[in-house]
């Protein structure tokens, strides 16, 4: 497994306001940042202090996500996220709008306009980060591929890739190389059409799919693919920072938490590709 620099992804008290600061400059170009999104740290904070007036998500899973809804012009549920997990801080946006609509609803285009804008704005602020060197999932995906070129060859345990399916293209890459360090080839979709062209081409040893996505959400994805006759014997996951319900989701090998990093994301993928686990509608 990759193994990179915990320094280089540790996250300061003055970093996490300069990351604030970043956010509002790129989500309110034209100043009057509402006065309930900005927050109130006590002077000379340190960051312990400063993550204790985030709200809190707990998961269970080994990873503490904390937020603050900061909103941005046209949308105020937009989130700046720090989740503290094994490679060490790491900052992102949750959009928080990925609700995908048939297409017949009222309201559709506006909607999808909304999450188009959306996902522009959450990539021109995770690129701040980046700029101003703050510990993002890019950052650590470049680290974990610096390290991974220092490895030794790590011998394949499966011919067939797991295809990973996420809009958040950072996210996939770091899911992508943490695996290809464990002996596990990977292969990234952004959106359903090429995902389905993808595993049509190379029939995947596993689908690791995220459930909010644009356009087609994972729940139609894993229709889509369980009724080819081609893809239906392929585990399919579904991935979610928010509960599912096992029931509303029958075709799906299994569902599971996100943040995926890691130790956990290797164990997960190993019971599939090796053939330990069975389908949960079976």
């Amino acid at each position: 497994m990759p193994n990179p620099d915990h320094n280089a992804l540790s996250l300061s008290a003055d970093q996490l306001q300069l990351a604030i600061s970043a956010y509002f400059e790129s989500a309110y170009p034209g100043g009057g940042v509402p006065r309930k999104c900005i927050p109130a740290f006590p002077r000379g904070a340190h960051l312990d202090e400063m993550l204790a007036s985030f709200e809190r998500t707990p998961n269970g899973i080994g990873v503490d996500h904390f937020w603050l809804r900061l909103g941005n012009a046209f949308y105020p549920h937009m989130k700046l996220v720090v989740e503290l997990t094994e490679y060490g801080a790491l900052l992102s946006v949750d959009t928080h709008d990925q609700l995908a609509l048939p297409p017949n609803a009222e309201g559709r285009d506006e909607w999808l306009e909304i999450q188009r804008r959306n996902n522009a704005l959450r990539r021109k602020i995770e690129q701040s980060w980046q700029v101003l060197g703050l510990p993002t999932r890019r950052a650590c995906a470049k680290l974990a591929r610096a390290s991974e070129r220092k490895q030794a060859a790590v011998e394949p345990i499966a011919q067939a890739p797991v295809l990973i399916i996420d809009d958040e293209l950072d996210a996939a890459q770091l899911m992508a190389v943490t695996l290809r360090c464990a002996g596990i080839p990977t292969v990234i979709s952004t959106s359903a059409k090429d995902a389905l062209k993808q595993a049509r081409k190379l029939k995947p040893s596993m689908v690791i799919c995220d459930f909010m996505m644009p356009e087609t959400s994972g729940r139609e994805l894993l229709v889509l693919f369980k009724y080819d006759v081609n893809l239906r014997d392929v585990p399919f996951v579904v991935a979610s920072y928010a509960p599912l319900i096992a029931e509303e989701f029958p075709q799906a090998d299994d569902l599971i938490a996100k943040p995926l990093y890691g130790k956990r994301l290797i164990s997960i993928v190993k019971r599939f590709v090796l053939g330990e686990v069975r389908a949960l509608s079976a």
